[in-house]
């Protein structure tokens, strides 16, 4: 469909910003499901409207006739084309309330870890810039456990943040912490403890998960430390629409 591709050439247009090609990666799978959407509800009325002689049971509901009919089986050209202008609002709703376009295709941030004190105040708990592959097992040990029981087996930087699978990391001038630049960061700390490895496929950074029975003796301690057992590692989810794009 043309408009697909255009969501597909507008994604590679963007090639720094991991936030904005989510947001038109997530879009895809947006659109049909709001056409069919249009579809449907469109389909309804005007049977409704052109139902000449509906049958009212004992309950006073209508019985209408040709129940099988009345919506057509193929989306329509009309349908797609409201679907489109209702898609191009959204995703120029979620960029405007984004940050400025900026740089997220990174590999890894070495800015070291801001200490805090045991009397700090939860927002003064959260770091200013990445935790160290040292203090990661001891201060997100949460964040790592949602992230190795989410349920897949990879899952992209840009993924990673939009869910918050990740530290909360406060930047100078920027109300988001949750970026993707230190969700790439964060991944790559994961990494290292052993429960997976960092791929790069065309501008995306993706964190593939290890197997449960590939993973060496000092990363199942972890496993045991962040209070996950084999089963919810092994777990597996129905693949999210942006991932499936």
């Amino acid at each position: 469909m043309q408009y697909l591709r255009e969501l597909l050439d507008r994604t590679e247009s963007i090639p720094d910003d991991e936030n904005r090609r989510g947001v038109l990666a997530k879009a895809r799978g947006q659109f049909m499901r709001i056409a069919m959407v249009i579809q449907v509800l469109d389909s309804a009325v005007n049977h409704l409207y052109n139902a000449q002689t509906p049958d009212v049971n004992e309950y006073g509901d209508f019985q209408l006739l040709n129940e099988n009919t009345w919506c057509q089986p193929e989306i329509s050209c009309d349908s797609v084309t409201r679907a489109k202008v209702i898609m191009d609002y959204f995703i120029a709703q979620k960029f405007a309330l984004m940050p400025p376009e900026e740089n997220t295709n990174v590999q890894q941030c070495s800015t070291p870890l801001r200490q805090t004190s045991s009397a700090s105040t939860d927002n003064d708990k959260e770091n200013t810039c990445p935790l160290s592959v040292e203090s990661l097992e001891s201060t997100a040990g949460k964040n790592i456990k949602s992230l190795l029981c989410a349920g897949l087996s990879e899952m992209p930087a840009s993924y990673v943040a939009q869910r918050h699978l990740m530290p909360a990391v406060k930047t100078p001038g920027s109300q988001n912490r949750y970026k993707t630049e230190m969700a790439v960061d964060y991944l790559h700390k994961v990494a290292d403890l052993g429960f997976g490895s960092i791929e790069r496929r065309g501008r995306s950074v993706i964190f593939a998960k290890r197997r449960f029975e590939d993973l060496k003796d000092t990363a199942r301690n972890l496993l045991t430390k962040f209070n996950v057992n084999e089963p919810d590692y092994k777990r597996v989810k129905m693949i999210p629409d942006d991932l499936s794009q």
